[in-house]
């Protein structure tokens, strides 16, 4: 069976499936959890964005694997269908009928088949759907060539040989489980072929393996649903990969059938099912290989893309950033997906005094401190960005009050120490759009409300600092003549 590993049912092929993914689930789940740009590859990608999720949620049942942290629905459904699968297999093949042949041919032919079906388990074939192992031409030749009665029992045998070339975390009990459950899928066709006295090998019974197969994937489903559901997984996600699966054992089921109608039990048997398999296991690993490569560079990809738009003193967006975050909420306000969008645009006072009198490295101090400070009191969903120098620039989609940017505007200028050394102070000014007609008409309005506010508070710092100059001036200076006579005359009226 040419059988989808899912993570969902299957811990051997959880574990090696995530061990190749997971360097690129760590690396997206990471950028998309920032606030940078990686918010616009979302909208830009949507697809990237549900691979993301599909494969966090895949790294989240293996890290429940590796912690032994599992659900209940979880043991319970695994050790129900694993050791259930276990007592039926040992029960049909000590009870469910006498083993007719003493041929020792036959027997290695078994033994054979065993060790190709363990060789086939182990290999694992990547795709887009899933991972997925070539065992669908062993099982066809062993239903045809082997007692009914001792198929699920063989089967069995090489589904744990498989395994045991794999280590594992998991506690025995629960992983020979695991790897029972993916022995269910010979249920069906054994139960079929029993109901039709077991014919021997031709193309006349056709139909028979038609129902036969068709039987196996409903019991592939059913156990699969199962799983899922008692993994917490989506159950939609199956859809996909499982008629994926169906269409290629369609397709490989012929090479086990025409294998068993040329050789019958013989060794020959093993030959020819050895060859094909060989070839798909070599396919496998370059295809792994050209994988380990795919996922290098898209994880190089992402990190250089990342870090393109990303502020490396601050660690917020960056100015490139900052212009693709405005496109793409242009885009979203005329597909009327954003409704409103505030602006807030901050400029960091006495930066040049401070790299004067302070160094260039308080400079830095300060801007982090501010870039800090902004993001802090930025309410969720904004989209904080460094400008360039002093200059910062926030954005608030679909504020969830009206009066968010001026909230957050009135909690910064409460937080600011503009009396320390150096001094923490910013100058804000607020737009939004509506009522201004574009998103960077909001950003040029609140530019030059910042740019207002500077100026103002810079006179009137000029203002504080020149009265004490004025009184000092008025103190020391000589009174002329006139202004004595004017003073006395106003003392004497």
């Amino acid at each position: 069976m040419f059988c989808v590993q899912m993570p969902m049912y299957d811990y051997r092929c959880l574990r090696a499936t995530n061990a190749r993914f997971d360097p690129v689930t760590t690396t997206l789940v990471n950028t998309f959890s920032r606030q940078t740009p990686g918010e616009n590859l979302t909208r830009e990608a949507p697809e990237l964005r549900e691979t993301v999720d599909r494969v966090h949620e895949i790294a989240t049942i293996r890290q429940r694997h590796d912690d032994g942290t599992l659900r209940r629905a979880d043991w319970v459904s695994a050790l129900t269908l694993g050791w259930g699968f276990i007592a039926i297999a040992i029960s049909l093949a000590v009870f469910g009928g006498n083993i007719t042949t003493t041929d020792a041919t036959h027997v290695w032919s078994w033994v054979g088949l065993v060790a190709l079906y363990a060789l086939a388990h182990d290999t694992v074939f990547a795709a887009a759907t899933g991972s997925a192992v070539p065992t669908q031409p062993i099982l066809v030749a062993m239903l045809l060539t082997v007692p009914l009665n001792l198929v699920p029992v063989l089967l069995l045998t090489g589904v744990l040989l498989g395994a045991m070339l794999n280590a594992s975390s998991a506690r025995l009990g629960y992983r020979i489980a695991l790897e029972a459950i993916a022995a269910w899928h010979c249920m069906g066709p054994v139960a079929v072929l029993a109901a039709f006295g077991n014919p021997s090998p031709s193309l006349t019974h056709w139909p028979i393996y038609l129902l036969a197969i068709g039987a196996q994937f409903v019991t592939d489903a059913a156990v699969a649903i199962i799983r899922t559901r008692a993994l917490g997984s989506s159950v939609q996600s199956l859809a996909a990969p499982m008629l994926w699966t169906f269409g290629i054992d369609l397709m490989l089921a012929p090479i086990g059938l025409t294998a068993v109608l040329s050789a019958g039990a013989r060794p020959e048997l093993l030959i020819l099912l050895a060859a094909p398999l060989g070839m798909i296991r070599l396919l496998a690993q370059d295809r792994s290989a050209h994988l380990e490569q795919a996922l290098t560079l898209g994880t190089a990809y992402v990190e250089v893309s990342t870090q393109a738009r990303v502020d490396s003193m601050t660690g917020i967006a960056n100015r490139r950033g900052w212009e693709e975050a405005l496109d793409a909420l242009e885009q979203d306000v005329i597909e009327g997906k954003v409704s409103q969008i505030d602006v807030v645009m901050a400029d960091l006072d006495h930066l040049k005094i401070t790299n004067d009198r302070y160094g260039h490295q308080a400079g830095d101090d300060l801007i982090r401190e501010a870039a800090a400070l902004i993001r802090r009191m930025a309410p969720p969903g904004a989209f904080v960005a460094r400008l360039g120098g002093d200059e910062f620039g926030v954005l608030i989609p679909d504020p969830a009050t009206p009066l968010a940017a001026t909230r957050m505007v009135a909690d910064l200028r409460a937080a600011m120490d503009p009396t320390r050394e150096p001094p923490l102070s910013i100058s804000l000014g607020v737009a939004a759009a509506p009522p201004c007609n574009t998103i960077t008409d909001a950003v040029e309005v609140a530019d030059t409300a910042a740019a207002l506010d500077k100026a103002s508070r810079r006179a009137g710092r000029d203002l504080q600092n020149a009265a004490p100059r004025r009184r000092a001036a008025d103190h020391h200076s000589p009174v002329s003549p006139e202004r004595q006579t004017s003073v006395g005359r106003r003392g004497e009226f």
